[in-house]
């Protein structure tokens, strides 16, 4: 067991992600800070495998391998706390005959029609913290053009910062991904875009998603997910 836990926490699928490197308290706050873990019951879990691996140490004398456990622990505890998105299954599928285009979503969210401007589809969770928008739009402008213009208009409309961004492909098209932070009403909100571009069209698909700050790391994936099955028919 000792030697599998060292592997998984020096070594093994968490490399990369920095468990390695760091001392126990620095890890600690790195990974409530800056991952931003929302419930007090998640930081409670945390402290109680502190005080289990501390008891623990009594009959690990080598420090070195302690902090590899506690950090290898805690690095799972982290993983465990997307299992809610990643065990969401995509069971339903919603279909726009007049745009041509599918996507999947969890059983227990609502999807409908729903044209207003350049909006041409919503989903959104039962309880409306977490929701989707399809947009359908047209422009003969260079992607980079647009993409600076929809950041800017986005900024400013929204008083949202951006994050971090990076370019994919989703069923083969072009497509851009952009995470902000927003601000409104004294709230802070997580927005997810992601702009499609039709392979030698002028059309345009824009997916814009959102929830409460404090919910990014379950919604995030999930967010993805439903993103990642968007097909053109």
């Amino acid at each position: 067991m000792l030697i599998a836990l060292v592997w998984f926490g020096r070594g093994g699928i968490l490399r990369g992600k920095g468990c390695e490197t760091l001392s126990p308290i620095i890890f600690s706050a790195k990974m409530i800070f800056e991952i931003s873990l929302p419930a007090l019951k998640r930081l409670i879990r945390i402290i109680s495998i502190r005080f289990i691996l501390i008891w623990s140490g009594v009959v690990i004398k080598n420090r070195r391998y302690m902090n590899i456990i506690y950090k290898a622990m805690i690095c799972i505890i982290l993983t465990l706390n997307y299992s809610n998105a990643i065990a969401t299954p995509l069971e339903k599928t919603f279909t726009d005959e007049k745009y041509g285009y599918q996507i999947q979503y969890p059983a227990k969210w609502k999807a409908g029609i729903y044209r207003s401007g350049i909006v041409i589809a919503e989903i959104n969770s039962t309880t409306k913290n977490a929701g989707f928008q399809i947009r359908f739009t047209q422009s003969d402008k260079p992607q980079a053009e647009y993409k600076s213009t929809y950041i800017a208009k986005y900024k400013k409309d929204l008083n949202a910062i951006l994050i971090s961004h990076k370019e994919l492909k989703i069923n083969g098209m072009d497509t851009v991904e952009y995470n902000f932070k927003s601000g409104r009403n004294g709230k802070l909100y997580y927005l997810k875009s992601y702009i499609i571009f039709r392979n030698y069209s002028d059309n345009i698909f824009i997916i814009q998603a959102g929830s409460p700050y404090s919910q990014m790391d379950e919604t995030d994936i999930l967010f993805s997910l439903m993103a990642e099955s968007f097909l053109l028919h």
